[in-house]
C-alpha cells in the first residue's frame, strides 16, 4: 500500500473538513487514512491532602480522559470505514502536545492534512498555533484546509521561483501529480516579477535591455514548466507570468482556485522542520481556498 495521509482531528469544523479531504486524498492515492488525536492531560494540584487517595482519583481520571479520546476517534474511524469501506483507517491517540503528536505519526506519510484552526482557535486568527507547529515539524506535504473544500474539478495554482530549479521540479511534480489524480482539475504555474524591481531596473538600464531581461525571464519560465507540461500532457495547463507582488497576486489568483501549491526550505541552522518565506506565510494566512506546503529541500 502507499504512503498514509495523515489527518488531525479534534472536533472541530476544520478538523471535520481536514477529514473530509484527507479520505479524498488517500482514495485518490489509493493509500490508508490515518486519524491522529493528541489530547492534553493537566494533572491537579495536590495541595495538601492525603497524597494516596489524591493519587489514586489521579489516575482514575487519567485513565477516563484517554478513554474517551480512544472512544472518539474509534467512532469517528467507524464512521468513515462505513461511508468509504474500501478505505483502510487507521488511529493514533496520545497524550501531549498534538503538533509534535501528529508530526511523529506523519513520519511515513505522504501528506498530513490539517484544518487552519483547531477548537482552541481564536476566531479572526487565520492560522492557528496547531497548524502552525506541524508546518514547522512535519517533514513531508502539509496541506492546510480552510472553510471552502476543493471541488472534483478545479483548478491548482503552483508559485514558483523560476531562479531555483530544484524548487520549480518539487513544486511542479506535486502539482501535476495532484491535479492529474483528479480528472479535470487544471493546473497553473505562476512566477510574479517583484513590479518595483522591474521598474527600477528599466530606469537603471534602459528600455531595451529591460525588454530583453523579461524575454530571458520569459524563457526562463517556459525552460522550469515545460518539461512537467509535457510528461502530463493530459492536464489542462494555464501558465501566469505576471509583473507585482508575488504574496499579493497568488492570494487574489487564489480566489478561483481550489487549491495553492507553496514551497518551503529548510531551516539554515541545520535544524529539524521547514522555513517559511513571506511568500508563503502570506499565502498562507490569506488564501481564498486550501493550501499545500511542499519541502524543496
Amino acid at each position: 500500500m502507499n504512503a498514509p495521509v495523515v489527518v488531525g482531528y479534534d472536533q472541530s469544523e476544520q478538523s471535520d473538513l481536514a477529514l473530509r479531504e484527507a479520505v479524498r486524498q488517500a482514495e485518490s492515492r489509493g493509500s490508508a487514512v490515518r486519524i491522529v488525536h493528541g489530547y492534553v492531560w493537566a494533572t491537579p494540584v495536590v495541595g495538601a491532602a492525603p497524597l494516596a487517595p489524591v493519587l489514586w482519583q489521579v489516575e482514575e481520571m487519567e485513565d477516563a480522559c484517554r478513554n474517551a479520546a480512544k472512544q472518539l476517534i474509534e467512532q469517528v474511524a467507524a464512521e468513515v470505514r462505513t461511508a468509504h469501506p474500501g478505505l483502510t483507517v487507521e488511529t493514533v491517540v496520545k497524550s501531549g502536545s498534538a503538533p509534535a503528536i501528529i508530526a511523529e505519526a506523519a513520519e511515513d506519510a505522504a501528506l498530513v492534512v490539517v484544518g487552519s484552526r483547531g477548537r482552541g482557535g481564536f476566531t479572526g486568527l487565520l492560522l492557528g498555533s496547531t497548524s502552525q507547529r506541524v508546518l514547522a515539524l512535519a517533514r513531508c506535504p502539509v496541506l492546510v484546509v480552510r472553510d471552502r473544500l476543493r471541488g472534483d474539478r478545479g483548478r491548482i495554482l503552483v508559485g514558483l521561483d523560476i531562479e531555483d530549479a530544484r524548487s520549480c521540479d518539487t513544486l511542479l511534480e506535486f502539482a501535476y501529480e495532484e491535479a492529474a489524480r483528479h480528472p479535470g482539475t487544471s493546473l497553473s504555474p505562476v512566477h510574479v516579477w517583484d513590479e518595483p524591481w522591474a521598474v527600477s531596473y528599466a530606469v537603471r538600464i534602459g528600455e531595451q535591455e529591460a525588454v530583453a531581461a523579461e524575454h530571458e525571464r520569459a524563457d526562463r519560465f517556459q525552460e522550469r514548466t515545460e518539461p512537467w507540461r509535457a510528461k502530463y500532457p493530459g492536464v489542462d495547463t494555464h501558465p501566469f507570468l505576471l509583473e507585482g507582488s508575488a504574496a499579493k497576486d497568488l492570494v487574489e489568483l487564489s480566489d478561483t482556485a481550489d487549491l495553492v501549491v507553496v514551497g518551503a526550505s529548510s531551516r539554515p541552522d541545520g535544524r529539524r522542520g521547514r522555513r517559511l518565506g513571506p511568500v508563503a506565510q502570506a499565502v498562507l494566512h490569506h488564501a481564498h481556498c486550501p493550501v499545500a506546503v511542499v519541502p524543496t529541500w
